[in-house]
């Protein structure tokens, strides 16, 4: 049998040479703890997720933690990575490790204790929340039929009415493009955050929508956003929906030259 300590070793500094370890939007701590430091459900998470590790890797995990003591000591150099966490976030990151021992993923064959917790951090993708590039992408390609599309997730068509669904579908210059990409990416982000904390995107909304927590626009912005709001009030008053885009204009200009050929005759 291969040294289990050895094993460990050499697959965290594997891991570690291709990606820091992953955080959780819930507190974590690397510090040494002391059972009397810990809440009542705190303890529990810890225990509930060392005790699942160990029924996952039997044999294993018992080569690793030969004593209880071995055990308690490592529980106390990295509970702080799963003390907060919830039964369901275990569970959803032991599903993972599964997958990867089932897969022969090499970093797992042994028990690596803080690898197989940043397993259980809540991720966007564990609640179907696409990355930033493909929801600003699926906000540009569905901003003229919002109500018609179906989202991917209910953050992303927040995001895009709260940047401004009108100002996407006309965004023509690169430079207006990555302006409101900017403007998306601090809407999304932070509902995401709330997402992953089971929070509501309700009251996320009215954060943002508070003027006191958006950035300073720049002079360009508010000139814009002036020439904006003009051009729409114009629109309306010639019975034009500013929301319709150029299939509005092409049926107002449409009906006006019909209008004006049947007049000519």
């Amino acid at each position: 049998m291969d040294n289990p300590q050895n094993a460990i070793t050499q697959a965290a500094k594997a891991i570690e040479a291709r990606q820091p370890l992953a955080r959780s939007p819930r507190q974590t701590s690397t510090s040494t703890l002391r059972s009397d430091e810990l809440s009542s459900g705190q303890r529990q998470a810890v225990n509930y997720f060392y005790g699942r590790v160990k029924a996952v890797y039997g044999s294993k995990y018992k080569a690793l933690f030969p004593s209880d003591a071995d055990e308690q000591l490592s529980k106390r150099e990295w509970g702080g990575q799963v003390m907060n966490l919830k039964q369901e976030d275990i569970d959803r990151g032991i599903g993972k490790l599964k997958e990867k021992i089932v897969a022969d993923d090499k970093d797992f064959q042994w028990p690596n204790i803080p690898c197989i917790a940043a397993l259980c951090h809540r991720k966007p993708e564990d609640f179907g929340l696409p990355s930033l590039d493909d929801a600003w992408l699926e906000a540009q390609l569905h901003a003229h039929h919002v109500d018609k599309h179906h989202w991917t997730h209910e953050a992303v068509r927040v995001a895009g009415k709260l940047t401004c669904w009108f100002d996407i579908m006309n965004a023509v210059s690169k430079s207006r493009q990555e302006s409101l990409k900017k403007r998306f990416t601090r809407h999304y982000e932070y509902l995401t955050e709330r997402v992953m904390e089971d929070k509501p995107l309700e009251g996320g909304t009215k954060r943002l929508e508070n003027d006191s927590h958006k950035p300073k626009k720049s002079l360009a912005e508010q000139s814009h956003e002036y020439h904006t709001h003009q051009h729409e009030k114009t629109m309306n008053a010639m019975g034009i929906n500013p929301k319709g885009g150029r299939a509005e204009f092409l049926k107002y200009y449409g009906a006006h030259r019909e209008k004006s050929n049947h007049g000519s005759h």
